[in-house]
């Protein structure tokens, strides 16, 4: 049985975006009513524990980030409890999981479904509209062999051949996803990676503190225009924004 306690002031960002998702926990870590983690439950570490007095990720309270890895593992359940949610009555705490982990078929995203699920924490969804920045941020990231855009070193891998067929089953798999975070969980606010600074704004209010005005503490991966990123680009320029109809199940 899952415990409920601890939770009235928790929540959780559940991310399409892997870096747009954490301009967002970075922000609402900044501001002095909230703590916000990173990645606490990614398949093969933990990113960004961080401790109220600083923004910096490997700045973990003096615990080793190893460390976290093995307790989350032998026993993720007290590791959020003990470790995660156990702050000030006053703190509104939480941390970001991304879909790739959450539907990672693995025994710890299964555990944290269903925590997520049956514990009715409430649950911030951003999700990107541009499926093709999206895809091309991930791309990225694959081939430059980095999780995070914060992390120093090369930035680009020129430009992109990309397959449509992989881009297309990318969209549904994506669409699966957020129908099944939809449908199940409690979600309190819906913010867009496009426009992060009004969903800021909505996101504070539904965790119940006071508006702040939003504060970029990453860079984004890339500003380039999609001719500099991507090989056949017009083939995928009607997919860069808005989104073609079609998708049914991708709606706001």
């Amino acid at each position: 049985m899952i415990r409920t306690d601890r939770l009235s002031s928790a929540f959780v960002v559940v991310a399409q975006p892997r870096s747009g998702s954490t301009l967002l926990s970075m922000a609402l870590h900044a501001h002095p009513g909230i703590v916000c983690h990173d990645e606490l439950f990614s398949r093969d570490f933990v990113h960004g524990y961080r401790p109220k007095e600083s923004l910096e990720p490997q700045a973990a309270n003096g615990v080793l980030a190893t460390q976290l890895l093995e307790e989350r593992s032998s026993d993720p359940e007290k590791f959020l409890f003990e470790r995660v949610f156990a702050v000030g009555p006053r703190l509104q705490v939480g941390f970001k999981v991304v879909y790739s982990d959450l539907f990672a078929g693995t025994e710890t995203s299964q555990f944290l479904r269903s925590f997520l699920i049956e514990s009715r924490i409430r649950v911030i969804h951003l999700r990107r509209l541009n499926m093709l920045r999206c895809f091309l941020s991930v791309e990225r990231m694959r081939r430059l062999g980095i999780t995070h855009s914060n992390q120093p070193g090369q930035k680009s891998c020129g430009r992109l051949h990309l397959d449509l067929r992989d881009f297309t089953r990318f969209i549904v798999s994506q669409d699966n996803n957020c129908d099944l975070v939809a449908r199940s969980m409690n979600i309190i606010a819906n913010p867009r990676y496009e426009n992060l600074p009004q969903g800021y704004n909505k996101v504070l209010d539904a965790l119940g503190v006071l508006r702040r005005p939003f504060v970029e503490h990453l860079a984004r991966l890339s500003d380039q225009s999609l001719s500099e990123l991507v090989e056949d680009v017009e083939l995928f320029r009607p997919f860069d924004f808005p989104r073609l109809p079609g998708f049914a199940a991708y709606t706001d």
